[in-house]
Order: C-alpha cells, then sequence, then structure tokens
C-alpha cells in the first residue's frame, strides 16, 4: 500500500478499537477512564479491568499497534508519526513543567528549557502576544560561581 494508504489504514483501525471499547463500557467516556491512569484507577474503584483506549498523550496504544500488525496492518508509518507527535507533546509539556518548577530560570528568565515553548501555548506560533525583546543579564553560575552574561 501507499504510505497515506497504509496510515488511514491504521487511523480507521484505531478509531474501529476505540469506538467498539467506548460502546461495550460508555461511562468511561463520562469517567474518563481512556487514558492509561484513568483506565487504571476508575477500573479499580468500579472493580472492572479497563483496557487504556488511547495512551497518555491522546495517541494510540501501543497494544492497538500490535492488534493492528497481527491484523494484517502496516503500521510503520503510524507509529513513527505518532512517535514523533508524542515527542512533541512531551517537550511542550516538560518545558510547562520545567518552567513552573522554575528550573531553567537563570538562563531562560523562568521560561523553562525551550523559552516561551510552552509556557505561552500556541501564542507566539500564530500571532499571539509576543514576548519583550530581552535585555543583557549578569548571572552567577552555580556550580562555579563564575559571572556571564545571557
Amino acid at each position: 500500500m501507499s504510505f497515506f494508504g497504509d496510515m488511514l489504514g491504521f487511523e480507521k483501525f484505531n478509531l474501529k478499537g476505540i469506538w467498539d471499547q467506548a460502546r461495550k463500557n460508555p461511562e468511561r467516556l463520562l469517567l474518563g477512564a481512556a487514558d492509561p491512569v484513568g483506565s487504571k484507577m476508575w477500573g479499580g474503584i468500579l472493580g472492572k479491568e479497563y483496557q487504556p483506549m488511547i495512551n497518555e498523550f491522546g495517541g494510540p496504544t501501543d497494544q492497538r499497534f500490535q492488534d493492528a500488525q497481527a491484523a494484517g496492518i502496516d503500521t510503520g508509518f503510524s507509529k513513527g508519526s505518532h512517535d514523533i507527535a508524542k515527542a512533541i507533546a512531551a517537550m511542550y509539556a516538560g518545558n510547562y513543567g520545567a518552567g513552573q518548577a522554575g528550573i531553567g530560570e537563570a538562563a531562560n528568565g523562568g521560561k523553562g528549557n525551550f523559552g516561551n515553548l510552552g509556557n505561552t501555548g500556541m501564542q507566539g506560533l500564530f500571532g499571539g502576544q509576543q514576548e519583550q525583546e530581552r535585555q543583557p543579564q549578569l548571572v552567577t553560575l552555580p556550580w562555579n560561581g563564575q559571572q556571564v552574561w545571557i
């Protein structure tokens, strides 16, 4: 099959799997028991064996990829694109958390390790409020006491 045909074939299989799981236990959608954490938590509370419908980033689970391969669907391109999407989502989430924790504050003015990435959402990418140009600052490096301009 072609690149897009393989990807669409897998996405169709994935959506059918999600739909089947939701149809079997519709309360999961109201409870928030679709991802691994919600599935485990609500499954324990309600005494049910919920398998995650999606992964922690909202994409397909590893089990869904295995099931698709067993059904004869080529998942190579889809797995690669979803891995890239997970890496991007993890970068945004990690940077937001780092900014909130103050990690990288001296180097980036409290913006985390990637500047505004994650702290302002998509505003900077799509014409929202832009950050003012920074002025150089004298910073003392905590590990050796050396002062540097950034």
